[in-house]
């Protein structure tokens, strides 16, 4: 287990302004030993940035790549810090045990032992028309357990349409909101929506040695809403994302040979692709299930060469089947609740994608049973990002549009 270190992303009154300057500000080695977060009891003084620290008790010394209201970060600690001591800015040469060590105004008092660290980037809807920022989260050493995340605090994410929460955006051409270049990386509930026209001007970027967990995510106007381009090293678990208005909504790139596991997205009006996805990967490794598009230019689904694991994917066109698969649905029609407004939840009356998926809530590599506004979905699954709205007179009553949400990192949901 790790206990998470969070810096809140606010306009004001936040720990950072960007997730570019979190990130490059607290690059760092997670699995290491001598890397732990602590909680206390509040700063005394400032201690910024980088700064090298020293335990008054232990004699422990360490450097704080960012002090928060009621945690602190510590890498390449030396000695073993200890609860209820104060940890000072400076180091031990300069501070001096006999002279003066207590006078100094700069500290916090530590209230547990320390532990290994999840490092979260937590967004405040604080941005009405977006945050202009580019983050590339790459530098860092990361594992399974000590990993980055990118997510909305409770109540700033969107509720399943673009613009009605924390969301970034750039103008940029070849970058993307979020460009993850270090592995074990997740991104979840974050809108990433360039602005005007350029070439390259993506979404979310996954480059070479990504491993990450994409949940819950929107793109609308990318030239390619989520960009995929690991290596063979590479896995990408995604799901309940939405891309719309973008040349291509879901592309991985040609020659790479990583993993993909990519269920229930939606891709709608994008001016090529909905889907590209080349197969070429020498295998088996590229896995898409409960996937909906429509109103592509080019294809709903283009589905370059045959080793390509494709079901129970929907779309307007005749495309969903062409990587084969015995339960895709092609010229299909949708139904959606306000497709004028960038709402694609399906309607109870859809007949293309309500109740023609598969159940993947036990799924062996991407198990989970929600939706992307972390509404529990029932069986049959529907096809698509957005469960169908609840049948008139079923006994069950949807929740009102734009309700505030779950928060699906609370312990006790």
């Amino acid at each position: 287990m790790a206990t998470e270190f969070v810096c809140t992303i606010r306009a004001t009154g936040g720990d950072y302004s960007t997730l570019s300057s979190c990130e490059s500000a607290n690059e760092c080695d997670l699995t290491a030993a001598t890397t732990k977060v602590f909680s206390h009891g509040g700063i005394t003084g400032t201690i910024p940035d980088g700064s090298p620290v020293v335990g008054y008790t232990s004699g422990a010394t360490g450097v704080a790549t960012h002090v928060t209201a009621t945690q602190i970060l510590i890498v390449s600690i030396s000695g073993t810090f200890q609860s209820g001591e104060k940890v000072y800015l400076g180091e031990a040469f300069d501070l001096g045990f006999d002279n003066g060590f207590e006078s100094l105004s700069e500290y916090v008092t530590l209230s547990d032992a320390g532990d290994s660290a999840i490092f979260v980037m937590e967004c405040f809807n604080d941005w009405p028309t977006g945050l202009t920022d580019i983050c590339n989260v790459n530098g860092w050493t990361l594992d399974a357990t000590n990993k980055v995340v990118i997510r909305c605090a409770t109540g700033q994410q969107h509720d399943g349409t673009p613009g009605t929460g924390f969301w970034m955006k750039h103008a940029t051409n070849f970058s993307g909101c979020i460009e993850l270049e270090s592995p074990h990386v997740d991104v979840i509930g974050i809108e990433a929506s360039p602005t005007g026209n350029g070439s390259g001007r993506d979404g979310v970027l996954l480059g070479a040695g990504a491993i990450c967990h994409i949940e819950e995510c929107i793109s609308k106007g990318a030239d390619r809403g989520f960009r995929i381009g690991v290596t063979g090293t590479g896995y990408v678990y995604m799901k309940n994302s939405i891309a719309v208005d973008c040349a291509i909504g879901f592309m991985w790139q040609t020659t790479r040979w990583g993993y993909l596991w990519l269920y229930n997205a939606t891709a709608v009006d994008c001016t090529d692709d909905g889907f590209a996805i080349d197969g070429n990967s020498g295998g088996t490794r590229k896995h898409l299930r409960n996937c909906l598009a429509k109103g592509s230019t080019t294809k709903d689904f283009d589905l370059n060469n045959t080793d390509l694991d494709v079901d129970y994917c929907a779309s307007e066109d005749d495309t969903a089947d062409d990587a084969g698969g015995s339960n895709n649905r092609i010229g299909q029609t949708f139904s959606f609740a306000g497709e004028g407004s960038d709402n694609f939840q399906l309607t109870s009356a859809d007949q293309g994608a309500r109740a023609r998926g598969v159940n993947l809530s036990a799924d062996s590599d991407l198990p989970f049973d929600d939706d992307i506004v972390y509404e529990t979905r029932v069986s049959p699954w529907d096809i698509g990002a957005w469960k169908a709205q609840p049948l008139v007179g079923a006994g069950v009553f949807g929740r009102p549009f734009r309700q505030p949400f779950i928060d699906p990192f609370d312990p006790g949901v």
